[in-house]
């Protein structure tokens, strides 16, 4: 596992030549493999015994733990699908679904705004075993609409047979009614009542992070 220059971060902005808006990668420093196994990393608790809870301070500091969440991610799925005999699931378009990208979690830390996350960590080898960021949900798209029942909404079958859903469009009308404000050709339109879980990885411990982060977007009214 490596990501070298020119592989990571995406960001979007106005081509200097053309004016056109565009989205464009920037490149970061090479990142490397965790000194430890992680399929020896010990699933955490719900209470988070024998675990701490962190605010990591930067996004530099979110970025040194790339690998380390990418492989979160991975062994978290491989002992899901251990555990239940799971076969992943089609998307709507009939893709199959997989854990996390490294691009994907690069992009997400590299241009969201707030970065808001924690992070759990094993207190005797500070070995990490799970993650999770928020942040303002932004989309750069002028037509955007929230719309659970189109096929763009990635909502498959086997969604709506095992998932409690939006199935009368509800949720989705009461969304596309929050305030937003923001220019899609410069810095994205964002909904600002409208709070995104934008990455979540855990060993054991994913709904008590969820939970935490629900909890705290609650008290501080800011969503």
């Amino acid at each position: 596992l490596s990501m070298g220059r020119g592989e990571g971060g995406c960001y979007t902005g106005k081509d200097s030549k053309t004016g056109e808006f565009t989205a464009r990668r920037r490149e970061f420093d090479r990142v490397r493999e965790p000194p430890y196994p992680i399929s020896a990393v010990a699933s955490c608790s719900k209470d988070l015994e024998c675990s701490v809870l962190l605010w990591p301070p930067s996004r530099e500091v979110w970025f040194s733990y790339l690998p380390e969440m990418l492989l979160v991610c991975n062994e978290a799925a491989r002992r899901y699908a251990q555990k239940n005999s799971f076969k992943r699931k089609n998307d709507a378009d009939g893709v199959q679904s997989k854990p996390l990208g490294l691009e994907y979690i690069a992009d997400r830390i590299d241009i969201d705004d707030p970065l808001n996350g924690y992070m759990v960590r094993s207190v005797r080898e500070g070995w990490l075993q799970g993650f999770i960021t928020w942040t303002t949900f932004t989309t750069w798209h002028r037509d955007f609409e929230w719309n659970s029942l189109i096929r763009e909404a990635g909502i498959s079958d086997e969604d709506k047979r095992i998932h409690i859903w939006d199935y009368d469009n509800s949720l989705a009308k009461e969304l596309q009614s929050q305030e937003r404000s923001g220019n899609p050709d410069d810095e994205g339109i964002a909904w600002n009542r409208v709070a995104e879980i934008s990455l979540l990885g855990a060993l054991g411990c994913g709904s008590t992070l969820l939970r935490l982060v629900i909890e705290e977007l609650e008290r501080d009214g800011d969503y």
